[in-house]
């Protein structure tokens, strides 16, 4: 007879090589977060600061693609780290998920967001909740750091759709002034 693992020791591996498999899920997320977007968003602060010293159009006009594409990066790499922090969301509640993202975002930006509900939080589950909470946090970062808001306040209503209506206190923009970027179209 063989002397093989019992199933109570092939499980324990199992969960074992699942919690290993966690941890690095999370320090790479925590790594990419922490580290990478904090150097892309420094990036983009110092070429967006070099963009209003400069007087020539074409330079204007190229140094505001690179903002344009730090910025996308920085939704890209937040995109992957909700990816690999997926299984950390499973479980919670639309409300708590979103609740968490707003005191992240605040941590992070010292800005001052409030967040009211109404609807069916109960029922509002599924994949596209990982959206509604980019979303959420994209909607926060860019009043910060675009707007210069120091208040944001959040309201979500979830029916047949899920409805995100935000306001802040933030400078606004001059629609006459866009440079075609991805959030502001008409």
């Amino acid at each position: 007879m063989g002397s093989g693992p019992t199933d109570a020791e092939a499980a324990g591996r199992r969960a074992d090589v699942e919690l290993g498999i966690k941890e690095d899920r999370d320090r790479i997320a925590r790594d990419l977060h922490d580290g990478v977007i904090q150097r892309v968003f420094a990036a983009t602060l110092a070429v967006q600061a070099l963009e209003s010293t400069v007087t020539d159009p074409d330079t204007c006009a190229r140094l505001a693609d690179v903002v344009d594409k730090l910025d996308r990066s920085i939704v890209e790499i937040r995109s992957v780290v909700y990816r690999l922090l997926r299984d950390e969301y499973d479980g919670h509640t639309l409300r708590s998920d979103l609740c968490a993202v707003v005191e992240e975002e605040w941590a992070a930006l010292r800005l001052s967001p409030t967040i009211s509900f109404s609807g069916d939080l109960g029922n509002a589950g599924g994949e596209w909740r990982h959206h509604v909470l980019a979303i959420v946090r994209e909607l926060l970062s860019n009043a910060a750091r675009h707007a210069h808001a120091t208040r944001v306040d959040l309201d979500v209503d979830v029916g047949d759709v899920v409805v995100l209506r935000v306001s802040d206190d933030g400078v606004g923009f001059d629609p006459a002034h866009l440079r075609g970027g991805r959030g502001s179209r008409a």
